[in-house]
């Protein structure tokens, strides 16, 4: 798997390409942090990913919170990998 391991985060994942990147992701093996300000389509989001996919609401646009929601990242996972 391409992304076997390694840990993302994802803006815009509720819906379209983001959503897609975000399904791709986890099929390859990693675990995403997806954030949205879609809470209804997180919610599907993450039913369909599953375990490997953090559902977190919120506007990244708001630097205190994307900086907070990289931060607890960094804490949980002990790395990031990537973002997109």
């Amino acid at each position: 798997m391409l992304l076997e391991n390694k840990i993302v985060a994802l803006t815009g994942a509720a819906s379209g390409i983001g959503r897609q990147t975000a399904l791709r992701a986890v099929t390859e093996g990693a675990t995403v942090i997806a954030v949205d300000r879609d809470e209804a389509g997180l919610a599907t989001l993450a039913h369909e990913a599953g375990d490997a996919l953090i559902a977190v609401e919120g506007d990244v646009t708001d630097v205190a919170f994307a900086r907070t929601t990289l931060n607890q990242a960094v804490q949980r996972f002990g790395r990031l990998d990537g973002t997109g």
